[in-house]
């Protein structure tokens, strides 16, 4: 195996060894190779070649064993001490058999009679270019660095090798010497340095790299043709005449055929097809001209044997096809290496073109943090086959089972060519799974422009929540809704829509989806027919404001449980139109709580917010007179009517994270309002689980709210998705600041200082009450007052509006008060009328 590996080596490496050598030799004064005597099989000592990486005769002029950082090695020694290439000249001394490919590390004949008897048992083989100790020692000349690196090596270093080297002898096996030269192959395709430098090499390198083999390769032929090397002062002339005939030969056809212009990193078939002609043109022209002139060379004794050139091309052919393939199989290693293992297991449905190009997308960008694991196709002929080194595990309908065996986390179904609906049902079924599953069209399908690339980054929000999602048990939530008449409102929007779909999934008998917007509502209902085509569902259009409208739908179906989703949420567009949020956000509950009164509607949940906690808001103060009014609808009916608090929900319509994912696609910059801004979040699904289990859990007069872990900082969302869309901060996309809009705080809080709040059956989920009884009458009072000053304030301009129906909202609301605030008794808009006190508003303890 020996003789056979380091030949095969020798042959296959011989274009990097003679690169190397040139390296060494333009680079720095001396030999290019640096002998060293060291001990072998036996205690025999015996020459062991190495390239030389320090100045000549650093032996001279410093210690024998060298530390990091060691001012004698050279530059280009550096990265051949860092790459271990400066090992390979080795091969010779394996070849001669003074050395194996895997055995103990030949020793300093210095450090041999520190040896005691049961480590003098590695003097038993011979010493290899490989080992246990000295993978586990790659970095020994950075432990060497310290002042006293002779007893650091004698009594730690030392010791430790040679007890690595006993163990590994005493289990050796053909088996585990593959495995180490395996090893040692992978340690070194990781040396990032040295594979950068020798892929930096361009043409310039390769056309001086080929006229030192356009120099080589004939007296190599000629060597070869006469089987020796005795023939040189005889065929000294012809030879010299012949190198530098051929040699402008080969660099003009290989300059006219353009090869000084590829990139060879990326080279494929028709380069190479395109190299065997310029060599075989080259050969040809060489072989007329020489066997034509051949009479007349001979009176100049410079006539070549006519089977030189034909031998000479082959050689050149092999040689100038190594280091150019070699660039390309070093490339293709140090792709294939930056696979990220450990990263997201991934599985390739489709082995063609497409799933190919996926798998090589993968492995070439550790960024993104996958690793693909198998592949799955239908055709049979590829099933149990390897495609660059990955399994075809199976046909396509075995990627469910496949999922859960090899603990697939990502599916990519790269199948353009199946049909649309084949590549649909395999898509539907990987999900179902629970894994993350993303169909790919084909790339021709892109240049065709029958399909397009969205510029908007596809995010894992988890990533960006810092938190695993919350899940929690459905079993309750579909046995409640089972049969049951269900009204949505604002049911178009993002958490309504979200609401919807798994409201049907709990199979109720109905499903009423109202709304004010026609286009939402028909896309919605149109999404629930697809998915859902038993379910039997009403779209309703009638805007929350319209009293008589909303009592005749709740007359008219008589649900047995409203959601009720319609609000104005946007904050700073709010602070620009009060009245519409005092309409939409008071008097729309207010209706939509009258009809449920009405008709006996037995459970009713609400959406509020966060920003309803001591609100400095028109939208929050607005939605916690909401609560207020939803708290009173269920101590005057005694029904099970509640409210659920949320946070921040990514994604839904006007969430920071599409505003920040379009500013993304757009190029920038990012806007943050300040960089100490906090938020609540949570995902659309954490949302509407809240909302399902408020219905089940409350009996009336609570609020609900979920644990949602820490506040996250605005900027650190948006710089962590930056990098997720695999861009950097700063060079890629800009953050800009923009102060602090109307209506915003810093931080938001859940819970206000009178509430009460435990944990119930869901540990992730709070029950947040009062005690006391609230004044109803009061607060009815209070909302008469609200909606007839929005009326009023339509005529006034925009501040005024604004400051004096937040005035009024806040102050008679849990106490709270904006700095600017005056008494609403000395309201310009209303002097006539004392003020509602608070306490007549809180339930009292």
């Amino acid at each position: 195996m020996d003789v056979a590996g380091s030949g095969a080596g020798l042959l296959l490496l011989w274009p990097l060894l003679v690169l190397v050598a040139v390296l060494i030799k333009m680079t720095s004064q001396g030999p290019v190779f640096y002998r060293a005597v060291r001990i072998g099989q036996g205690a025999r000592p015996f020459v062991l070649y190495k390239f030389r990486t320090m100045a000549a005769n650093a032996h001279r002029t410093g210690p024998a064993i060298t530390a990091n950082g060691d001012p004698r090695i050279t530059r280009v020694g550096r990265v051949l001490r860092r790459t271990k290439l400066d090992e390979l000249p080795q091969l010779f001394n394996v070849l001669r058999g003074e050395m194996s490919l895997v055995g103990p590390r030949p020793e300093d004949p210095r450090y041999i009679p520190l040896y005691n008897a049961e480590q003098r048992q590695v003097l038993a083989v011979r010493p290899g270019m490989t080992s246990a100790a000295s993978m586990h020692y790659r970095d020994e000349e950075i432990i060497l660095a310290g002042d006293d690196w002779e007893k650091v090596y004698r009594e730690q270093i030392l010791p430790h090798k040679l007890a690595l080297d006993l163990a590994y002898l005493q289990e050796r096996s053909a088996l585990s010497d593959l495995l180490l030269i395996g090893r040692t192959v992978g340690a070194l395709c990781r040396a990032q340095h040295g594979l950068n430098l020798l892929l930096k090499l361009r043409n310039r390198h390769l056309l001086l790299l080929d006229a030192l083999i356009f120099l080589l390769t004939p007296a190599l032929a000629v060597a070869l043709r006469l089987e020796g090397v005795a023939w040189w002062p005889q065929l000294a002339p012809a030879l010299l005449f012949y190198t530098g005939v051929s040699l402008l030969i080969k660099i003009g056809i290989f300059y006219l055929l353009g090869l000084y212009r590829r990139y060879w990193q990326y080279a494929g078939v028709n380069d190479l097809l395109e190299l065997v002609i310029g060599v075989g043109a080259a050969t040809f022209i060489i072989m007329g001209l020489f066997m034509g002139a051949f009479d007349v060379l001979v009176g100049y004794g410079l006539a070549m044997y006519r089977s030189v050139p034909l031998i000479d091309g082959l050689l050149t052919g092999l040689a100038t096809a190594g280091t150019r393939f070699g660039l390309r199989s070093l490339n293709y290693l140090k792709s294939q290496h930056q696979v990220r293992y450990g990263g997201r297991r991934t599985l390739i449905v489709g082995a063609g073109d497409a799933g190919t190009l996926v798998m090589r997308e993968l492995r070439a960008n550790p960024a993104l943090n996958m690793e693909p694991v198998a592949f799955v196709d239908d055709d049979p002929l590829k099933v149990g086959a390897t495609i660059h080194g990955l399994p075809v595990a199976g046909v396509c309908n075995d990627a469910p089972a496949l999922i859960k065996r090899l603990r697939i986390r990502q599916v990519m179904v790269a199948i353009p060519s199946a049909p649309l609906g084949r590549q649909l049902e395999l898509t539907e079924r990987c999900r179902r799974t629970g894994a993350d599953t993303h169909s790919l069209p084909g790339v021709y399908q892109i240049l065709a422009g029958h399909k397009t690339v969205s510029p908007l980054p596809e995010i894992d929000v988890h990533q960006l929540l810092h938190r695993p999602p919350i899940e929690t048990d459905r079993a309750d939530v579909q046995a409640s809704l089972r049969g049951q008449t269900v009204l949505v409102t604002g049911a178009g929007g993002s958490i309504g829509s979200e609401l919807c779909r798994q409201v049907a999934g709990c199979a109720p008998g109905k499903l009423i989806l109202l709304g004010h917007g026609e286009n939402s509502i028909f896309e919605i209902g149109l999404d629930l027919r697809l998915h859902f085509p038993r379910l039997k569902t009403c779209p309703v259009i009638v805007d929350v404001r319209d009293a008589a409208g909303v009592e005749q739908v709740v007359e008219q179906h008589r649900p047995d449980v409203i959601f009720h989703a319609a609000a104005h949420k946007h904050v700073p567009f709010m602070q620009s139109h009060a009245h519409e949020a005092v309409s939409n956000n008071i008097q729309g509950t207010q209706n939509v709580l009258a009809a449920a009164e009405k008709f006996g509607v037995p459970r009713l949940v609400m959406i509020s917010t966060d920003k309803a906690v001591n609100p400095t808001s028109i939208m929050g103060a607005t939605k916690r007179m909401g609560e207020l009014l939803v708290m009173a609808a269920a101590q005057r009916s005694g029904r099970a009517y509640m409210a659920v608090r949320f946070g921040n929900v990514l994604g839904s319509r006007g969430s920071v994270l599409r505003v920040f994912k379009q500013q993304i696609a757009a190029g920038g910059p990012l806007t943050v309002t300040h960089p100490e801004m906090r938020r609540y979040f949570m995902t659309i699904p954490e949302a509407v689980q809240l909302v399902l289990h408020a219905g089940v859990l409350g009996r009336g007069g609570e609020v609900f709210v979920l644990d949602m872990g820490k506040p996250v900082r605005i900027l650190d969302m948006a710089l962590e998705l930056i990098r997720l869309a695999g861009l950097e901060p700063e060079r890629d996309i800009n953050i800009e600041f923009t102060g602090i809009r109307p209506g915003e705080k810093l931080d938001e809080e859940l819970f206000l200082s009178s509430e009460h709040y435990r944990r119930t059956k869901h540990q992730k989920i709070f029950r947040v009450t009062h005690s006391g009884a609230l004044q109803i009458e009061a607060l009815e009072n209070v909302v008469q007052e609200l909606l007839a000053l929005t009326r009023r304030s339509r005529h006034l301009n925009a501040a005024d509006s604004i400051q004096d129906a937040l005035t009024h909202i806040c102050y008679y609301i849990d106490k709270y008060q904006p700095q600017a605030a005056v008494s609403p008794a000395k309201s310009k808009t209303h002097p006539q009328q004392g003020p509602l006190r608070p306490a007549s508003l809180i339930p009292n303890p």
